[in-house]
């Protein structure tokens, strides 16, 4: 007889776990996409301005080559199709990884980020930002500083803090950026 025991979920898993259900209840789809992108795509949302482009160079993987550096890309091609089908102003997220150049300061080249995008304000993503937080850890406190990412929209972006660490970016994506995938609507 083989003993069997319940296993436990990671605190990744639970921490994960939360964050989605959060961003469920205030009205995101979970979205899956994939880690390859092709190279215009990779471009299309920097805000870590990583130098190098990870790329692979194999038959299978002619025109989506390259390691994606971030999931906005990605989650904005979902909204345009979400559009193409007529359903408007779709608010996606994904969690899942990127894939950075690796530098010696930094031991994770492979992060776990948390991406999303909505037509919602300014004023309410950071709302969003501080339930996400507040479902982790009651006592996680939020801060927001002007952001000079060259995809937001002047004076719509920010660096996000949580307890003062740097934690991301959010901002109103410019139409320079979003045009360029034919979407309708805006983007933060």
């Amino acid at each position: 007889i083989v003993p069997l025991t319940v296993s436990q979920r990671t605190l990744r898993d639970r921490v994960v776990q939360r964050v989605a259900d959060a961003l469920n209840a205030d009205g995101f789809y979970e979205s899956i996409t994939l880690s390859f992108v092709d190279e215009k795509l990779s471009t299309l949302f920097t805000p870590r301005q990583t130098p190098t482009i990870l790329s692979v160079d194999h038959s299978t993987r002619r025109l989506e080559n390259v390691l994606r550096q971030s999931l906005v890309p990605s989650l904005l091609v979902a909204r345009r199709e979400n559009e193409r089908h007529n359903n408007f102003n779709v608010s996606l997220f994904e969690i899942a990884a990127v894939f950075l150049t690796p530098n010696p300061g930094e031991p994770n080249s492979e992060p776990r980020v948390i991406s999303f995008v909505t037509g919602q304000s300014f004023a309410e993503v950071k709302g969003i930002l501080q339930t996400i937080a507040s479902r982790v850890n009651p006592t996680n406190k939020i801060t927001a500083r002007p952001s000079d990412v060259k995809q937001f929209v002047e004076g719509r972006g920010a660096e996000v803090f949580l307890n003062d660490k740097f934690w991301g970016w959010f901002g109103e994506l410019d139409r320079q950026y979003t045009d360029q995938l034919d979407l309708r609507d805006v983007c933060v």
